[in-house]
């Protein structure tokens, strides 16, 4: 028999929604060895309790068009649920601001899942939508100081 263990941060740092509001947990990678990006995302509700989740591949794409895609997924989930009050949660910044910002992505080809996004939100009829800033942005600044300053060297 195989054994899981679940770190304590797992456990520990996921917030509940409040009332009636569900929680969309979102996150996406790439796995550039099978030219996949893989994506996942689970439902759940105030008292921690799973409502439905999903996991699949998409063709190999940027992490940024795969984070897109599950937090798209996940919203169409909570449709099909007829989970109305919805807040989405992602750890990519740069999804985040694409999506709550509704702005043009600097690659042409995101713009159609930021668009579905938030169709999702209006014409789906659900009644709000919050894409909470991610936890980990300290680690996506330092990556990209990281990243910068060896650029530099």
């Amino acid at each position: 028999m195989q054994s899981v263990s679940v770190p304590l941060s797992l456990l520990v740092d996921w917030t509940p929604p409040l009332g009636c509001t569900v929680k969309i947990n979102c996150d996406a990678s790439v796995y550039n060895v099978s030219h996949m990006t893989g994506f996942g995302c689970v439902i759940r509700d105030a008292n921690r309790t799973w409502i439905r989740g999903c996991f699949g591949t998409i063709p190999l794409c940027s992490v940024l068009r795969g984070e897109l895609f599950a937090i798209w997924r996940g919203l169409t989930l909570a449709w099909e649920c007829s989970c109305r009050d919805v807040t989405c949660e992602t750890d990519s910044l740069h999804a985040f601001l694409e999506a709550q910002l509704h702005s043009k992505s600097e690659h042409a080809a995101d713009v159609d899942l930021i668009v579905k996004i938030h169709e999702s939100a209006v014409e789906k009829g659900i009644d709000y939508v919050e894409l909470l800033k991610p936890l980990n942005d300290m680690h996506n600044v330092l990556q990209g100081v990281h990243h910068s300053s060896s650029l530099k060297s």
